[in-house]
């Protein structure tokens, strides 16, 4: 089965070479967010293995079409509080629905550090990014 990993910390040539004595293949590696894809039979295994945090079954996405694209996210980010305060140019991109609260989070922080934004006390030029992992930590 394939498996979406959180990691504690960055991975290192020595987690590569424990993944591999444990027989657990890295589909999936990138140094953007604290997440690994790995293929096991036996996820217990993943308990283990000191760097990893958290794990599940990866899940297969859902593909939106035409008007779908056009209502994606835009309610659900003014919801937590995101109304693009500081946000001079910004591209939301549908071509991907992440279920996985992590990954848009981290894909978020990303893509304000890749943009050139300063961090402030409320984050990457974000109105009340401290309610808005409150409210998708729950």
């Amino acid at each position: 089965m394939r498996i979406l990993a959180k990691l504690k910390r960055k991975m290192n040539p020595e987690d590569r070479e424990e993944l591999e004595n444990r027989r657990v293949p890295l589909l999936f590696h990138t140094e953007l967010v604290d997440i690994i894809g790995l293929e096991t039979e036996y996820p217990e295994v993943l308990k283990q293995i000191d760097f990893i945090e958290e794990f599940r079954e990866s899940e297969k996405g859902i593909i939106l079409f035409n008007e779908t694209l056009l209502k994606v996210g835009i309610q659900y980010l003014h919801e937590v509080g995101l109304f693009g305060a500081g946000i001079y140019i910004s591209v939301l991109d549908s071509g991907v629905f992440l279920q996985d609260k992590t990954l848009v989070i981290n894909s978020m922080r990303q893509s304000c550090k890749d943009l050139g934004y300063r961090r402030n006390e409320q984050g990457y030029g974000l109105l009340n990014i401290h309610n808005l992992l409150e409210v998708l930590e729950e």
